[in-house]
């Protein structure tokens, strides 16, 4: 393999061994190899079958070149890829490369046209494309390698827009690792404590300002795409506030960590100020209800799975539930668990996703009743959804993505109720509920929450 170049193909995949290369003035290649020679007449073209030069993308400037790169086995570098996406798979198919020529070709043009201040970075850093799949997936998935800058990992894109998404994305990640590399922006510290909206686990700071930067860039791509005539609707609005409010809240962690250093605070100023006329946008009432109400179970979600008291504290407000004493003012504390012990059935939240694909589209409305708490949550059913989230704490009675749904519906059918602490301490809830349950005793969770709220 000549990186940025192409492969000769001069014997079995699995040997290994030592070739002589002449490169003539002509430009003429000339491998040898025990007793095997190839010559490839231009480098650029599948001259013989055993050559396979690297594909480049037009980029509209013949003085330089991005590549597409489907062949060299070392063009995975350090990124952790999942077991799915090992590299390196075979080689793009021809109607497959071209399919990926076409979107990029209307992604980069995309980029030039509509995102001018992050196409510049691109166009000078941007090197290479290594595709993971052949074709478009239920999702698409990429990323980027610390120690691999300009290349981004991508799986096929459904079309421009999507890849043009991803480019922004990931070159934002891959800016922010050059910045870190440069600058200190933070005090050592590598603990995962952090709340990341797009995260279902703890983040330590590193990791939630390279998705504060990441989602920046991606929530910007909202804020002006969601005017183009292809995305003109209520997904693209929804991805647009969703993304302003997750970007604001990690900001607000962060900038309140005591961990930043100057440079850092400069830096999060900076992307702050640059958010603050997201605010003023003119955004449907529609998506921004649908906004928060993914925001109320993200978090929700991310506490009871992540965040778990003292059982000695557990215990004291249950004796003082049963003695008929009152909660005794201030909540204790709750400490982050182990994330190798959190079952593998809580790593999964659909109730967000579902409520935004239930607002954009009406195919919800002929799906089938799973008997799901989340299914009639959906459906705007919400007593129906509270009677089946309860059912559900039966089998599991800390279960994070039925104390999501609760802390969802609750309020909403209860709204003369103060049950704020369901969605601010939802891990509180959760396991007091279940301590009461593991003693006997069967309570109603309004009414328990209405009782840890009262001082």
């Amino acid at each position: 393999m000549l990186p940025l170049i192409g492969m000769a193909r001069l014997g079995d995949a699995a040997e290994c061994g030592h070739c002589v290369l002449r490169w003539s003035g002509d430009g003429v290649l000339t491998f040898e190899y025990r007793d095997t020679t190839l010559v490839v007449a231009s480098h650029d073209s599948e001259t013989t079958p055993d050559w396979l030069p690297l594909r480049s993308l037009d980029v509209g400037d013949t003085a330089r070149r991005l590549y597409l790169d489907d062949l060299d086995p070392f063009r995975d570098f350090d990124v952790k890829l999942p077991d799915l996406f090992k590299l390196p798979p075979d080689p793009l198919g021809v109607a497959d490369a071209l399919s990926w020529a076409e979107h990029f070709r209307g992604a980069w043009q995309m980029l030039h046209r509509d995102f001018a201040r992050y196409h510049a970075p691109m166009r000078a850093g941007l090197r290479v494309i290594v595709p993971l799949t052949s074709k478009p997936g239920a999702t698409g998935q990429s990323w980027t390698s610390p120690t691999g800058f300009g290349a981004v990992y991508s799986t096929a894109p459904d079309d421009s827009c999507q890849l043009a998404l991803t480019l922004i994305h990931e070159f934002q990640h891959a800016k922010f690792s050059l910045l870190a590399d440069q600058a200190v922006l933070f005090e050592p510290d590598m603990t995962a404590r952090f709340y990341a909206p797009w995260r279902i686990d703890p983040r330590p700071i590193y990791g939630l300002m390279h998705g504060i930067y990441a989602f920046f860039g991606v929530t910007d791509f909202w804020r002006v795409h969601r005017r183009s005539s292809c995305h003109r609707d209520l997904r693209a609005e929804m991805e647009f506030e969703c993304g302003r409010r997750q970007v604001a809240t990690a900001l607000e962690q962060v900038m309140s960590s005591g961990v930043l250093t100057p440079t850092g605070e400069k830096f999060l100023t900076a992307l702050s100020d640059g958010m603050a006329s997201w605010r003023s946008e003119d955004i449907s009432a529609e998506a921004r209800e649908v906004a928060a109400d993914v925001s109320i179970c993200l978090e929700a979600f991310w506490r009871v799975r992540n965040l778990k008291p003292a059982a000695s504290d557990v215990a004291d407000l249950v004796d003082r539930w049963l003695n008929g004493s009152p909660s005794a003012g201030d909540l204790p504390p709750a400490a982050m668990v182990d994330q190798d012990g959190i079952p593998t059935g809580y790593n999964r939240l659909t109730l967000p996703h579902a409520l935004t694909r239930h607002a954009a589209t009406s195919a919800s409305q002929c799906a089938e009743d799973d008997g799901s708490g989340d299914f009639a949550c959906m459906m705007g059913n919400f007593e129906q959804a509270a009677a089946r989230y309860v059912a559900e704490l039966r089998h599991d009675r800390v279960r994070p993505q039925t104390w999501t749904g609760l802390a969802f519906v609750l309020p909403q059918l209860h709204a003369e109720a103060d049950l704020s602490l369901l969605r601010e301490r939802t891990e509180i809830v959760a396991h007091v509920y279940r301590a009461l349950n593991d003693r006997g005793v069967t309570c109603d969770i309004v009414q328990l929450v209405d009782w840890l709220t009262r001082q």
